[in-house]
């Protein structure tokens, strides 16, 4: 039986008014933030993309009751990672896919 590979991809964000979930506060406010992304190597570009997508999603997320401008927030620091994610992993049809994707739920965050 063949284990596909795992590879993770960290990234460090500074994020800044885009928030992130301890920064997500009226005020902006500058959080580091670390994040692991880790994929299937030899997963369809589909799989790979909606890991990091929910990654990101997940990361930028604050718990309980958030305003609008915190939702917002939350949707540009998901996107800026996404868009560091697909860069890093470096395959041009999970970037292709990001590119088709940024009309949906990214486009109007930020």
């Amino acid at each position: 039986m063949i284990t596909p590979k795992l590879l993770p991809v960290a990234l460090l964000m500074m994020a800044g008014a885009t928030g992130a979930p301890s920064a997500l506060a009226e005020a902006p406010a500058t959080t580091e933030l670390k994040v692991e992304f880790t994929y299937q190597t030899g997963a369809p570009a589909s799989v790979i993309y909606a890991d990091l997508e929910r990654t990101a999603r997940d990361a930028c997320r604050a718990s309980g009751t958030r305003s609008l401008r915190q939702q917002l927030q939350e949707k540009a620091c998901a996107r800026d990672l996404l868009n560091s994610a697909v860069t890093r992993v470096g395959r041009a049809d999970v970037a292709q896919l990001h590119q088709n994707q940024l009309s949906g739920p990214y486009a109007s965050a930020g």
